[in-house]
């Protein structure tokens, strides 16, 4: 049996970034001048200040989180399918007229 081809990556299909938009979007409802702490805060919670800057703090990892998974997860489909890095990078050579002899690293 063959093995399936791995997908494209795309941001959108990483879980991370859909958390952290989420988690942005309850921070900004948790704003005092918008809902404040109580919009935010769970059912028998003790009550804390600035629950909107906790939910921006998480937000930020997530956002991290998914930049990473997905860092890698590009490096990995790149390293499974080096035939189309290596025609990318002869297509960009050819449109700007470029040799690999005249190129700079």
């Amino acid at each position: 049996m063959a093995d399936k081809p791995l997908p494209k990556p795309a941001w959108y299909k990483n879980t991370y970034f859909w958390i952290a938009l989420i988690l942005f979007i309850v921070g900004i409802f948790g704003l005092p001048f918008l809902g404040g702490d109580n919009a935010v805060r769970d059912p028998g919670q003790r009550r804390e200040t600035g629950l909107a800057y906790l939910y921006f703090g998480a937000a930020v990892v997530m956002f991290v989180n998914g930049y990473i998974s997905h860092s890698q997860t590009v490096q990995m489909y790149r390293e499974s399918h080096p035939a189309e890095g290596e025609a990318k990078t002869e297509a960009k050579r050819d449109a700007v007229g470029a040799t690999p002899e005249t190129e700079t690293t």
